[in-house]
């Protein structure tokens, strides 16, 4: 697995690619939240379209929704945003709703992804 982490303005963007294991998620995770421009973040993408497979177990799911409880109390508002179209992956998340403390959300495209960041921005 390989990926990229890149700090915008609002928020970050992380590219993933190859086959991704839970470990190496859970990896991103930690190098986000510990950041010091964390609380501060409006958003992150997790960008999976390019990867070959998502390896993790409801567990594993489990595990990084509980650890997500404290970085929610710095920045309760996050997004946390991810684009595929892989099917288990799209519904891994959906099922990984009612575990996270943060809102998940699915889209299809990067460009839909930042179409719906922008469109919430301008209603704030």
């Amino acid at each position: 697995m390989a990926y990229t982490f890149s700090w915008e303005a609002q928020g970050v963007y992380k590219r993933f690619s190859g086959v991704v294991t839970a470990a190496e998620y859970h990896r991103s995770q930690i190098e986000f939240t510990g950041h010091e421009k964390f609380d501060g973040a409006h958003y992150v993408i997790n960008d999976f379209s390019d990867i070959e497979r998502f390896v993790i177990t409801p567990e594993e799911a489990e595990y990084m929704a509980a650890y997500s409880i404290g970085p929610h109390l710095a920045n309760p508002d996050l997004r946390v945003c991810y684009v595929t179209t892989d099917p288990s992956i799209v519904s891994l998340i959906r099922e990984s709703k009612g575990l996270s403390i943060y809102t998940l959300e699915a889209f299809p495209t990067l460009a839909s992804a930042r179409e719906s960041l922008n469109r919430r921005q301008v209603e704030s």
